[in-house]
């Protein structure tokens, strides 16, 4: 949110996470760089993205699998 990203973040069964991220290129860069670290008890182990279609989301939530 401080970033300004719209989307939706939701933690898996797996203990995957699962994110839907809009924003300008730039801040989409640094949140997929923020995502190889995370947050200080997150285990990263590997971030794979893929760009997509816009779907024009209106803020940021987290959603339950």
């Amino acid at each position: 949110m401080q970033l300004g990203i719209k989307g939706f973040v939701q933690n898996k069964a797996n203990k995957n996470v699962y994110i839907e991220a809009e924003a300008e290129q730039v801040v989409l860069d640094s949140f997929i760089a923020w995502c190889h670290v995370g947050s200080p008890l997150a285990s990263v182990k590997e971030v794979k993205w893929e760009e997509g279609e816009v779907k024009g989301f209106e803020g940021f939530g987290i959603t339950t699998d």
